[in-house]
Parts: structure tokens; sequence; C-alpha cells
């Protein structure tokens, strides 16, 4: 993940990493291959791809995970914890779902951020509307971004 080089030798201070949306754990193990180990809270609506995930990553990572099954929008909204690494990779195929992008759901990100933290992003462009409209709200939470492009992925690295 392009976000991780640019976050740098910062990761070495990641200790508590959040994950919105875990797919099969292609960041932890982007990251452990890195060598960074860091604790790990997995929020993913889908309890097979969740089961997957924790089969699938080094078990240095999973048996330092906290797997959850839940909607990431209810998660964030209940979340007491705040995390040195919020990484808020959430789609539907290759559509981001409209909370993903609202000022509410971004400012409950940015709340769970420790100061000094990181919130990544990454969002698939389908319309570019859509993503001038999304990065204007992202903008408006996170005012010091940076915008990082791969192919139709923009990835959102901002310092809190």
């Amino acid at each position: 993940m392009i976000a991780f080089t640019h976050i740098g030798s910062a990761l070495a201070d990641m200790k508590d990493v959040l994950v919105l949306g875990t797919g099969l754990g292609s960041a932890a193990n982007i990251l452990y291959n890195k060598g960074y180990k860091p604790q790990y809270t997995f929020v993913e609506y889908d309890s097979t791809i969740l089961q997957w995930a924790m089969k699938v990553l080094p078990k240095e990572v999973s048996d330092k995970s906290n797997p959850i099954h839940m909607d990431a929008a209810v998660y964030i909204e209940t979340c007491g914890k705040q995390y040195n690494l919020l990484i808020t990779d959430i789609f539907n195929s290759r559509v981001v779902p409209a909370f993903v992008t609202t000022e509410k759901f971004l400012k409950q990100c940015r709340r769970c951020i420790m100061p000094g933290g990181y919130f990544v992003l990454n969002y698939i462009v389908l319309q570019n509307t859509d993503w001038q409209a999304a990065e204007q709200v992202i903008r408006s939470v996170f005012p010091n971004i940076t915008v990082l492009q791969n192919g139709i992925n923009r990835i959102v690295v901002a310092r809190v």
C-alpha cells in the first residue's frame, strides 16, 4: 500500500492499528512484511471474510489481533479507544458506501486517532464528480492530507 511508503519511518510508532474493512488483511500483511508488528483491531461486516482473514494472516499477526464482526459505521460511532493508525478500506464491490465520506463518519474516525497518528482512506474513483465531492468533505475534517493516486484508487493519508 503506497500509503505506508508515504508514512515511512513513522510506522515504527504505530503500536495500535484499527482497520475498518478488513478484506483478507492485506494492510496487516504489508506491514508485517515490512517488519512492523502492531496490535490490530479488524472491523468487518462480512463474518466469512473476517474468518478468512484471520486464517490467512501470519500467526504472529492474528495472535495480536482483535477481530470484530460489525458494521464499521456502528463500531466507529461507539469507539471509545484511540489508535495510532486508522485504515478505512470499505467497499461494496468497487463502490465506496456513501457513509464513508460523510462529515459525521470522518469526524468519528478522527476522534479515534491519537494526536500525531494517521488516517488512511482508500477510495476507488468511478466518477470524478463523486471523488471531488468526497475529497472536499475529507479536507474539511482532515485539512492536512496527501492524496496519492494508484490507477483508479485515491489513497488519502492524513496526520492528526
